[in-house]
């Protein structure tokens, strides 16, 4: 138990009252037990100053025992005093509501120079005890990372905002990356995890700090996407909420020249699996890989979907991006004994019978306009839109009824992962057309209204789905399950891969014995040529001679 006593000295001399401001507070601790040592304990001796960004405090906590003569600890927290050998790095106690020495904590006030072992000091009474902290403060400027950098209106796509036509731009994801260091007791700059070439994701505790330089040029979406408004050049800058300045920048250009849209893809998931392994080169790191699956193996089970537009400049956007503009995304399936597709506005993907391929079929439509005078009223405005296929495309998907055949990790030795251009099926590049003479009716509402019950975590599952290695376009999955799920398909796929090498080699020798007699026959003349050049050249030479000699002889004569 901690008593404290608040003691002053007074002049016995007079009889006025003295203040107690100036008064002094000493503790008392009393306990049952004679205590040999205290021990602080914490669950980690790092400490990662987020806060620098956030401006919202990170804490960790500390726990004080108190060991007795008989071997017996006692938790005495609350009694003990504590302080930081250096608050410009890690502070300890009084956090907000906190008055004891139960944590030590960073509120983002500090100078930003982390350290591979700051002191904090507990003490009680004359016993001392003492913990050394790393913290890691982030690296300015930091690293922000656009998907793409010059943003382009859609070819063919615009529609009518505020009595204009306004072209539809595309998109860029926004990924904010830092790294930690700190400075060791030698002054040299050491990097979180030992190397340079770590970064943290922050996009999450920073994104409300992101700001666009000129909002006439591009946007902020709330869901981290850059959209352009119109052509002109900007940046992207990270404002620091604690500091009076900027902690990273991006350039952002929005051209006028349009871009093609390509096809759509369509990637469907039926269940994911998780793999967790330590790093093989620092034992620090655990390495966790998800792996997703386009198969189905009960009767009636949903497949997530989710669907990305492709450009004619080899980048994507995921339809959930242009959530603020009306389009229309219709499924149908070309198997319907396989898999069925539920009728608009909520369409799901459900199980029905066992197949597989490139069996769910997708197809955007959005509206069109022109670019007209103002002095045309409104009502004639509309009558110049219209509605178009823009893209189409298709997915992957394989229904296996036999719950044998469901792929457990400790069965599938051979588990590799592979790209999603692996899986999916080459599109019809011609896949966008004017609807005017079709009778076409637009939808209004929304991708994100049509399946707004199925894709509010949709957004962070595309994230980890479709971006494991940093890949914006890939997705994992696994070879015998695509293919099969079983080593019945993998033989035979081994089967026929060597069929075709066969067919190969029999062409190819029989290209060769075609050909050898013909080039025989063109060596054996070319060698007749020259051995007759040879003579004719041979006999020349020596009549040349036999008339020199002829000629040498009448002369001396």
């Amino acid at each position: 138990m901690t008593v404290p006593v608040k003691w002053w000295v007074e002049d016995t001399m007079h009889n006025r009252l003295v203040s107690t401001h100036g008064a002094i507070t000493t503790f008392f601790s009393f306990v049952d037990r004679e205590i040999v040592g205290i021990a602080p304990i914490t669950v980690s001796n790092t400490i990662m100053n987020t806060a620098i960004l956030s401006s919202q405090p990170v804490s960790l906590p500390v726990i004080v025992l108190a060991v007795g003569q008989d071997g017996k600890v006692l938790d005495i927290t609350a009694a003990v005093n504590c302080q930081s050998a250096n608050e410009d790095i890690v502070k300890v106690s009084c956090l907000q509501v906190l008055s004891d020495c139960s944590a030590a904590y960073v509120d983002g006030s500090e100078s930003g120079v982390g350290s591979t072992c700051v002191e904090v000091e507990f003490s009680l009474g004359m016993l001392r005890g003492s913990l050394c902290l790393s913290v890691w403060t982030p690296v300015v400027p930091l690293r922000i990372s656009l998907s793409d950098t010059v943003l382009s209106p859609v070819e063919g796509w615009s529609y009518y905002k505020d009595s204009r036509c306004i072209p539809v731009y595309q998109r860029a994801t926004v990924q904010i990356l830092a790294q930690f260091s700190a400075q060791s007791a030698q002054g040299q700059l050491t990097y979180m995890l030992g190397s340079p070439d770590w970064f943290v994701d922050v996009t999450d505790l920073v994104h409300d700090c992101l700001r666009i330089e000129n909002s006439h040029v591009a946007a902020l979406h709330e869901q981290n996407y850059v959209i352009g408004l119109e052509p002109g050049f900007t940046s992207l800058n990270l404002i620091s909420s604690q500091w009076d300045g900027v902690l990273g920048t991006a350039d952002v250009i929005v051209t006028s020249e349009p871009v093609a849209p390509g096809d759509l893809s369509v990637h469907l998931v039926g269940g994911l699996g998780l793999s967790v392994k330590s790093s093989s080169s620092n034992p620090s790191v655990i390495k966790a890989t998800v792996t997703s699956y386009n198969t189905l193996y009960n009767h009636g089970q949903e497949a997530s979907f989710s669907v990305w537009l492709q450009f004619g400049d080899d980048t994507a956007n995921l339809l959930s991006a242009f959530s603020e503009i009306p389009f229309s995304l219709h499924l149908s399936s070309l198997a319907e004994s396989v898999v069925a597709i539920t009728p608009a506005p909520l369409q799901r993907v459900l199980a029905q019978g066992d197949g597989g391929g490139p069996l769910v079929k997708a197809e955007l439509l959005v509206s069109t306009c022109e670019l007209v005078s103002t002095h045309i009223e409104m009502d004639d405005i509309k009558e110049r839109g219209g509605t178009r296929r823009l893209a189409k495309g298709s997915g992957w998907i394989r229904v296996n009824l036999d719950t044998d055949l469901w792929p457990l990790e400790s069965e599938d030795p051979d588990f590799e992962m592979t790209d999603a251009s692996d899986a999916f099926a080459e599109l019809d590049t011609n896949v966008y057309r004017n609807f005017e003479h079709e009778q076409a009716t637009p939808k209004s509402t929304s991708y994100d209204e049509n399946t707004s019950n199925y894709m509010i975590a949709w957004d962070d599952l595309e994230r980890a789905v479709l971006t494991p290695n940093h890949e914006e376009n890939a997705v994992d999955f696994s070879p015998d399950v695509e293919n099969g799920g079983g080593k019945i398909a993998n033989r035979e796929l081994v089967f026929g891969v060597g069929a075709v090498f066969c067919l190969l080699c029999i062409s190819s020798l029989l290209f060769l014995v075609n050909f050898m007699p013909r080039v025989m026959r063109e060596l054996g003349k070319r060698q007749s040529k020259e051995m007759r050049k040879q003579i004719e050249g041979d006999v020349f030479t020596q009549d040349k001679e036999n008339d020199e000699k002829k000629s040498g002889d009448n002369g001396t004569w």
